[in-house]
């Protein structure tokens, strides 16, 4: 932020300061992250903690089970049986073949259908988006909701779970990591959550059809920065007039 004033003042930008707001919550940097599966061959995987995800600890090694987690019955069923394991739940996305480019050119003819095209009406459009969806956040939290989805989340963390592995969007080795943590500092406490590629989330998909024992090695350190919980935009303007 203050090398940021420093080069805005020297641009010659006026009223160049802090403006802050918030609360924001709690920072978080990924210091050092490497996955590999080492059983029961090894390769490197291409993954990243979401984040405000937790840590690992160290390096954490166990092996990957599939489970069916969607209600209080399934994490009953499961009681005893996942310490020390990683776990994933969904299914792997698809992976479609680039026969077509990614970047195309648009025809004269499309160009000149756009230059001739009409604003739309002030409220006519992409309206509605402030409505919140149906079923609300809650839905997020799989088939029981958000009560359940904070339950899960606590039975993953009573049962020693090494963590949750998930499938990122894109593909060709680019991951789309979302959320993995709160930025509220007095969260419950929570495992690490991993987002793979989805080719090597495929293909660890694929041994466990198999039936092979696979067992992965995660290095997570994170860092949690719990000073100010705000957060700012820089501003200054422009001198001059119209």
């Amino acid at each position: 932020g203050d090398w940021a004033i420093s080069r805005m003042k020297g641009w010659g930008l006026s009223g160049v300061g802090y403006e802050s707001w918030g609360p924001f919550g709690r920072g978080w940097t990924m210091e050092r992250f490497s996955a590999q599966v080492v059983a029961p061959t090894v390769f490197p995987v291409i993954a990243y903690p979401g984040a405000w995800s937790t840590g690992t600890n160290g390096v954490a090694t166990g092996e990957i089970v599939r489970v069916r987690l969607d209600s209080l019955p399934d994490l009953a069923g499961q009681k005893g049986k996942l310490r020390g394991k990683w776990i994933i739940m969904q299914e792997p996305p698809a992976v479609l073949a680039h026969f077509d480019p990614q970047a195309t050119r648009f025809s004269d003819t499309q160009l000149d259908v756009m230059a001739r095209a009409t604003p739309p009406e002030p409220g006519v459009g992409r309206g509605g988006r402030g409505a919140p969806p149906a079923g609300g956040r809650g839905g997020r939290g799989g088939a029981g909701g958000p009560n359940f989805a904070q339950a899960r989340a606590q039975f993953f963390v009573d049962e020693g779970v090494l963590g949750l592995l998930s499938g990122g969007r894109g593909d060709g080795g680019t991951v789309f990591a979302g959320g993995g943590g709160s930025r509220d500092a007095n969260a419950p406490k929570t495992v690490p959550a991993i987002t793979l590629s989805s080719e090597h989330y495929g293909r660890i998909w694929r041994m466990l059809d198999r039936n092979q024992s696979v067992h992965l090695q995660v290095d997570a350190q994170v860092k949690f920065h719990d000073g100010d919980g705000n957060s700012f935009n820089i501003v200054g303007e422009i001198p001059g007039t119209d």
